[in-house]
Order: C-alpha cells, then structure tokens, then sequence
C-alpha cells in the first residue's frame, strides 16, 4: 500500500515518540491540490489503497478535511486509511471522509486508562475514545485500536481497568502491545533514566523496551492474552495480527486486511 503525507511535523509531547524530533515540532502542511494530485498519480499506476502516513492525519485544523474535499471534486476511487487520534468529529465531516475514499480508521489509543493516558501525555481521554469508536460504528467505518501495557503509570489495578475498558468497545478490532521500544531525546528516555532503569549512555540500536517498574511482564501479558482468549478481532501478541494478516493475503484479499474482521469492512470490498 503506497504512503502518502499531507503534512510534516507534531507539536504533540507523548512522552515515547521520536517524530517531533524527526519531521518537526511544528506542522508544515503540503498543498491540498499537490497532495492530491500524488494521490491520482498512483490511482493511474494501478493503486487501489493508499496510507495517509501523517503522524496524526486528523489534527492541524481542518487541513485533512480539504484534502478530502479534492479528492471528491477530482473523484478519485481508490481507498484509503490514515492514523487518526481520538477527536470529536461532526457527522457530516465522517460522511465527507468516506465519500472521499476513507475505508478504516487506524486510531492512537494508546493507553487503555486516564491513568496511563496521562502518564504517556495524551491530550483525550479513554472515554473520547469510545466515543469516536461509538461513532465510526455507527457510520460503518471500521476501526482499530492500537493500546500499549507497560508504559509510564501502569499499575496492576491500571492494567485490570484497561482490560475492563477494552470490553467496551464494540465493532472494531484491537491490537495490543507491551512494553514500549526506547529512543533517545524523548521524554521517556529520561523517565527511564530517572526511574534507574537503563543507563545514561546505554546503545539503543538494538530494541530496548520500558515496561513501568510496578508490573510484572510476564504476568501481565498472561492476564492479556486470557482477556483476548475467543476473540477474533482481538490481537496479542502482536504475532497474532502477521499470522493472520498473511491467510488473508494468502487467501487473495488485498488492503488494510484487518478491516474484513468486521461486517461492514467486508461488505465495503
């Protein structure tokens, strides 16, 4: 699936994530029309999806809904996916985004309590979550959530309430990480530090994952994958989610794959 960007940059501060020191802590938009047009360019070349590869494709205002705009006035067919951020969003913008292509929503979730969101210094909470989920339910866009256990803040009585709050989510799938991979220059490089957890000069080349001090991996990750246990939309670890991802293309389906776990991501095909 090809990657298209319509802008650069995150003043965002979650505490593990490297893009602001990579693309810029400012947003640079690209113009809508050139956006676009890359956009048709790959439809000729025979693409069928593509992936808005924004690191938050609904913030910076309502950029991303020009975009879409275009793309109904050049009536482009091909359908596409992007990260979006738990937001309240007007029905008639959902409505715009599907009549341009959108076929799944990808949402950063990212923590399954207001404890860990806090901790991680996300600006929602899990309530919005569920309730821009509610919403994509009720348009018939699917949607996928993407949490992590482990991080900052997480507590056996945080991973019990995340569980909880993941039940209560209807009509989308989950993807479920644990632990967090480290970089240098994010701030959870010096919580790491701080709580003594690695060394000020450690190499992160190889993959160094923080798992919060109060937790216990191995049991946690037991507790996880028994909450998941029957569920076919629920994916841990995330081996699961390549496993079946491969059936499916195996199988001859093409595009985000996840999507045909639900309904009416399989009647959109």
């Amino acid at each position: 699936i090809p990657g298209v960007s319509t802008k650069r940059g995150c003043p965002r501060k979650c505490v593990y994530c490297s893009y602001p020191d990579l693309d810029g802590r400012t947003y640079s938009f690209g113009q809508v029309d050139e956006v676009v047009e890359q956009v048709c360019k790959l439809e000729k070349l025979g693409a069928t999806h593509i992936f808005f590869t924004d690191s938050v494709f609904n913030a910076g205002g309502e950029h991303y809904l020009r975009v879409a705009e275009e793309m109904v006035r050049q009536e482009t067919t091909l359908k596409w996916s992007a990260y979006f951020a738990p937001a309240r969003m007007a029905d008639d913008e959902i409505e715009l985004l599907k009549r341009s292509g959108l076929a799944a929503v990808e949402m950063g979730t990212d923590a399954t309590s207001d404890v860990t969101l806090k901790a991680m210094q996300k600006p929602f909470t899990f309530e919005l979550a569920r309730e821009m989920n509610d919403q994509m339910a009720r348009h018939e866009v699917p949607a996928a959530h993407f949490v992590i256990f482990g991080g900052p803040g997480e507590t056996p009585e945080t991973v019990e309430e995340g569980i909880a709050n993941l039940q209560t989510l209807e009509s989308c799938v989950v993807f479920a990480f644990s632990g967090i991979r480290l970089y240098p220059r994010t701030r959870l490089y010096e919580i790491a530090i701080e709580q003594g957890l690695i060394e000020k000069d450690k190499d992160l080349l190889r993959p160094w994952f923080y798992f919060s001090p109060d937790v216990a991996p191995e049991a946690m990750n037991e507790e996880i994958t028994q909450a998941f246990k029957g569920r076919r939309e629920r994916f841990f670890p995330p081996s699961r989610a390549q496993e079946r991802m491969t059936v499916l293309r195996r199988m001859g389906f093409r595009g985000f794959l996840w999507d045909t776990l639900l309904p009416y991501g399989r009647k959109g095909r």
